[in-house]
């Protein structure tokens, strides 16, 4: 006969090591899912200014596109190359995002720029001219 020595707390601490394990590649697949870069919003007197915090996203690898008075801003920031070895640890999100924002009517949807530099994308985009009173003539048939 055999005798094993058995050790409860071993099957424990390897059952919650595989499901830490398990937890944190979730944690991690759940939130690249779920990367949405953060914005910003500013209305001044001529413009609105859309600003997302997108470092490490090459602005090349970023669409903006209006329709329907909807302003979209969608991208991919990518995994960093890791030439030296692997990695032990990534915080970094990466992966696809979309931000979807409503324009007002005054928002001019022709009359719309975007600028990136470090790290941020600005969109601007220009509120229609005010229609100016004016004094219409009777015509007398």
């Amino acid at each position: 006969m055999n005798i094993k020595h058995y050790e409860p707390a071993g099957v424990f601490n390897v059952l919650s090591q595989e499901l830490d394990r398990w937890m944190d590649a979730t944690s991690a697949q759940a939130a690249a899912r779920a990367w949405s870069p953060a914005a910003d919003v500013e209305e001044t007197d001529a413009n609105y200014f859309v600003r997302l915090d997108v470092p490490g996203v090459d602005p090349s690898a970023i669409d903006v596109s209006v329709e329907k008075s909807v302003l979209t801003i969608q991208g991919e920031r990518s995994a960093p190359a890791d030439e030296s070895g692997r990695f032990t640890r990534v915080e970094r999100l990466q992966g696809k995002f979309a931000r979807q924002f409503r324009l007002p009517e005054v928002a001019d949807d022709e009359a719309i720029e975007a600028d990136y530099a470090q790290g941020v994308l600005t969109v601007r985009i220009a509120k229609k001219q005010a229609s100016q009173p004016r004094q219409i003539a009777v015509r007398v048939s």
